[in-house]
């Protein structure tokens, strides 16, 4: 078992259902000590921040949270660790975030899953990600679905993805960039049942 899936496990993160901690282990694993920041769209319970806590020893770990799903009282009581209250969805909150907690080694997109708030993150969220940096875009299989459940403690929801009336999915976007000339690995896991995107920005500044 890879160190990062036992933190996951440690603290009953998804990404270690998902299978994503292998990939990601495999991408920072030799350079952990060296990240200084780290923006995860979405919080819920806090737990994959956690994770990135232990996983990162040197590094600021921030989340960017709309404040509907999840319980604060379970956040990461760190000071290493901030979150702002922002909408993925909205230019003017990836922006304030990019601007007042930027820029960033690593930027994780696991937050509302649908095509929209995907493709604008990354849209307005990919200028604060540094030379040499990546950005994630998590639970890329929201593309092949036309909605998917959401577990809150006080309510199960099933959303549209918005994958069925999107121009082009995220998947889609993300193929055409990587045809393009753009660094980025689509990685199948799960017995492909889970999909997760790795994008990397250029080379090293020197």
């Amino acid at each position: 078992m890879s160190e990062l899936r036992a933190l996951a496990e440690k603290y009953e993160s998804d990404k270690a259902t998902h299978e994503y901690c292998e990939v990601y282990e495999a991408y920072w694993g030799k350079m952990r000590e060296s990240i200084e920041s780290v923006l995860e769209i979405g919080v819920f319970n806090g737990a994959s921040h956690k994770m990135w806590l232990d996983f990162f020893p040197n590094a600021k770990v921030y989340g960017l949270d709309n404040g509907q799903y999840g319980d604060r009282t379970q956040w990461p009581e760190d000071e290493r660790f901030k979150a702002m209250c922002g909408d993925q969805a909205k230019l003017s909150s990836l922006w304030q975030a990019g601007e007042e907690l930027g820029p960033f080694d690593i930027i994780l997109d696991d937050g509302g899953h649908t095509m929209w708030q995907q493709q604008l993150s990354f849209a307005g969220l990919w200028p604060y990600v540094k030379p040499g940096g990546f950005y994630v875009i998590e639970d890329l299989h929201s593309s092949l679905r036309e909605e998917f459940f959401l577990t809150s403690p006080v309510r199960n929801l099933r959303l549209p993805t918005g994958a069925s009336d999107a121009a082009e999915t995220t998947l889609e976007m993300l193929g055409m960039l990587i045809h393009v000339g753009l660094e980025a690995t689509i990685h199948r896991v799960n017995d492909g049942k889970s999909i997760t995107g790795v994008i990397r920005k250029g080379k090293e500044a020197k």
